[in-house]
């Protein structure tokens, strides 16, 4: 599926990438417990890429809490057609997801 971004929308993405990526970092760094005695519970990462004049919208969302690392990560990717109304959603592995920009952006 190809989805119509312009180089604004793919910085956006690249944006959220990079925020997945770095809550990670910041989980695989973490050590221990908070104080309470619980594990430290992460920020899920929520993106929405803004739509331009081709009417795509693209929202990515990232629970760090539900994985063990950036490996097992999976990231829910909702694309919106502003024109027909039409919402598809599908779940991609993190890595996948990262590989797939590389391509996008090697195309443009």
């Amino acid at each position: 599926m190809q989805i119509p971004l312009s180089s604004a929308q793919l910085l956006e993405v690249k944006g959220a990438l990079s925020a997945i990526i770095s809550v990670f970092a910041e989980k695989a760094a973490y050590e221990g417990v908070d104080g309470s005695g619980m594990p430290k519970k992460f920020e899920t990462v929520d993106v929405c890429v803004k739509e331009e004049d081709k009417g795509v919208r693209v929202e990515l969302f990232c629970n760090p809490n539900a994985c063990m690392n950036a490996f097992e990560a999976t990231v829910l990717v909702t694309v919106r057609d502003s024109t027909s109304g039409l919402r598809v959603m599908t779940e991609c592995g993190l890595e996948a997801l990262k590989s797939a920009y590389r391509v996008c952006v090697e195309d443009m």
